[in-house]
């Protein structure tokens, strides 16, 4: 009989081994990159068009022209797309992020050569036609109001402006100015400049075999392209602003929303898992001691959280929650605590494992299927990374010391550096 008050034993998790991208240039000079891996007959293409510099592609006109290329063709409808595609039990859907956009396609590898012809025609002759374009304008139009009813929205929103700039592809938000006055003609220049013959990146993972790369080199490997301008070395935008929190009233409210943090350095910094560590001991995770004090000793809030986003050019630290007006005073006081204690208490050994403990079996879990493998593979490829960034990963989690630790959060988690906003 087991004795169930005593935890199971702990084993360390193993290193994975992330297969390597195999890579070919097609005829137009598009590069392909894929990895074969998993027993599912599934295949996943992804034609990606990364973003240029700090401010362009504007991320305005992007996202819509991203959204429209499903819309329709010269030769179809936005409803014979789908049922051409849906014949043959794919999956399409249009990818949009501040470093990227583009397409994705899901299928059965024995139905590539039916979907690639289709894909290739929505990249070619993208029709924009104007009841698509009406509809669409709506539906963002009505998100949009949506959205500046979340305290939640409206933070995060006015938070990376803060950090990164308005009208930097990283702190841009969408607006009722720019829906008022976007129109069809903009995002059908879009497509023509930085869609229809631009260069892109072409991913494939899952089933992927010597026939899949011939079909591809068959259909998207023979469009015409132009050549690739130089891409603009990124220039970070100009110091965030001080001078103490900032506040957006908003009337009813019964909770302040609140977001707080600052730029850090990216994935390319010697100290960026140092920073990983760090965050996650103070609230990565649902043990963190952010969650052990403010929401279980204090109950101050539901839930608080530390996060570590990062980008391509950037990357930055955040703290978020919700808390009552009345305990505002008391959860800043805490959470400056917290940091403070990161900087002058070293952190025990017990803890700095469990941390690592419980990293280690998130990134295990983060590697379940073919499509998750081939997006850090993605990953490591928009964003410049070393080969064996993830295949190191583990390595470099367990390398980080208490020293580390207390290093990092003395230089980068002052609380007095960071910027704070409050909604509610």
């Amino acid at each position: 009989m087991h004795n169930r008050t005593l935890p199971p034993p702990f084993k360390p998790v193993p290193a994975p081994v992330i297969p390597s991208s195999q890579k070919r240039i097609l005829d137009n000079g598009v590069p392909l990159y894929w990895i074969s891996i998993g027993d599912q007959e599934a295949i996943r293409i992804e034609c990606i068009f990364p973003a240029e510099n700090w401010t362009s592609p504007h991320p305005r006109e992007s996202f819509f022209a991203i959204k429209m290329l499903m819309e329709g063709t010269r030769s179809r409808s936005s409803v014979q797309i789908s049922q051409a595609l849906d014949l043959y039990g794919a999956f399409t859907e249009t990818v949009h992020t501040p470093d990227y956009f583009g397409i994705s396609i899901y299928t059965m590898p024995r139905f590539l050569g039916n979907i690639l012809p289709v894909v290739a025609e929505i990249l070619d002759e993208a029709s924009f036609p104007e009841k698509e374009w009406d509809n669409l304008i709506n539906i963002v139009r009505q998100q949009l109001k949506v959205n500046l009813e979340q305290n939640s929205w409206l933070a995060a929103s006015k938070f990376k402006s803060l950090l990164f700039g308005d009208h930097s592809r990283y702190g841009y938000s969408q607006n009722e100015t720019d829906l008022n006055g976007i129109q069809l003609q903009d995002a059908r220049n879009f497509y023509e400049g930085h869609i229809k013959t631009a260069p892109y990146l072409l991913f494939a993972s899952g089933k992927v075999s010597d026939e899949s790369v011939g079909l591809l080199e068959k259909y998207l490997g023979n469009r015409p392209l132009s050549p690739k301008t130089p891409a603009t070395v990124p220039v970070l935008p100009a110091t965030v602003p001080t001078g103490g929190p900032l506040r957006i009233e908003k009337p009813g409210s019964s909770q302040f929303t609140v977001r707080m943090g600052k730029r850090v350095p990216g994935r390319l910094h010697p100290d960026y898992f140092n920073m990983l560590v760090t965050n996650e001991l103070l609230g990565g995770y649902f043990g963190s001691r952010l969650m052990k004090n403010i929401r279980e000793e204090k109950g101050l809030t539901y839930g608080i959280s530390s996060y570590l986003p990062a980008l391509k050019d950037s990357a930055y630290f955040m703290i978020a929650t919700d808390v009552n007006k009345e305990a505002l005073t008391e959860l800043s006081d805490e959470v400056r605590k917290e940091l403070a204690a990161l900087q002058t208490q070293p952190v025990s050994i017990q803890e700095l494992e469990k941390v690592k403990n419980v990293m280690a079996g998130e990134f295990a879990r983060s590697l379940g299927t073919a499509f998750e493998i081939g997006d850090l593979n993605q990953t490591t490829i928009i964003c410049g990374l070393p080969e064996d960034f993830y295949a190191n990963y583990l390595d470099r989690l367990r390398a980080v010391t208490v020293e580390d630790v207390q290093s990092t959060a003395r230089q980068l988690f002052d609380a007095d550096t960071l910027v704070e906003v409050i909604v509610g």
